[in-house]
């Protein structure tokens, strides 16, 4: 372990590097000249560049991606100085160093990309102070309440096994939300679900639940899926539409047209209408 790192420090890491930010190829490069991106500009991105600061952060965001494809492989979006999990925590200050970037710039990014909201950083805990009794390199995630993580590695230390340092505590499993998620068909992410079903009333997590099999139908019929944290978003509370009704709509739009012999209709000679 890293001897610098304590307990009250921080370790970010990119969501989805794996995925975005590395290609076949590149994942094979001891050292990279060139990092890629994603082109979509999902919700995420929206958020964040409609901020008064956005494009400032953005670009920000970009420089941090760049930094961090520098490091050596195997690349997991750590943002370290080794690109490790128990590499020393990369502060604004020392972006700042490294980019040229003002550090209240990226200390404002660390803070926007890791809000649920815009969900591109996630926050991992410092090393537990008795690090004798812990294996190095172990460290916990904020709010792990999901069994699996299906943007981590699955060679990632932080996957190698939840340890919880003495005097914390993680929320029991709710049973509902595990059986909403499940009839979602797991489709969204599940830790900002799990923050938004949070906020619900046990009166509204039962509506939710209720809702879902005529949502699912909607879908089939032809409406646009949304992720689970999207649909069930406090601010939007779309699953409290009328899905019953929408599924029936979206059946009369996209049913295929009926066929209809005009030729009758058409001809001016009567005498082929007894044909």
């Amino acid at each position: 372990m890293n001897p610098k790192t304590t307990a009250n420090e921080v370790v970010y890491q990119v969501i989805g590097w794996d995925k975005c930010f590395e290609g076949a190829k590149s994942k094979t490069y001891s050292n990279k000249s060139s990092c890629q991106m994603p082109t979509k500009h999902g919700l995420g991105y929206k958020r964040l560049i409609r901020r008064k600061n956005g494009p400032a952060l953005f670009g920000a965001w970009c420089a941090l991606v760049q930094v961090l494809s520098r490091h050596n492989k195997p690349r997991q979006g750590y943002c370290t100085d080794t690109g490790e999990i128990a590499g020393k925590p990369y502060k604004d200050t020392d972006l700042e160093m490294l980019t040229d970037i003002p550090a209240a710039i990226f200390s404002e990014l660390f803070e926007v990309a890791a809000n649920q909201d815009v969900g591109w950083l996630r926050i991992l805990r410092g090393y537990c102070a008795d690090t004798a009794r812990i294996p190095q390199g172990t460290i916990v995630p904020l709010d792990s309440d999901s069994d699996s993580d299906s943007d981590l590695d699955s060679n990632s230390t932080a996957k190698a096994g939840k340890l919880i340092c003495e005097g914390e505590h993680t929320k029991p499993p709710d049973p509902q939300f595990a059986r909403c998620w499940e009839a979602f068909e797991k489709y969204g992410v599940k830790k900002i679900a799990l923050k938004y079903w949070r906020k619900y009333s046990k009166a509204d997590r039962d509506k939710i639940e209720a809702a879902i099999p005529d949502y699912n139908e909607a879908v089939r019929a032809g409406r646009p899926r949304k992720q689970f944290e999207g649909w069930i978003n406090p601010e939007h509370r779309l699953w409290d539409m009328d899905w019953r009704k929408a599924a029936e709509v979206a059946r009369e739009k996209n049913a295929p047209p009926k066929l209809v012999n005009t030729f009758h209709q058409k001809t001016k000679d009567k005498s082929l209408l007894a044909f």
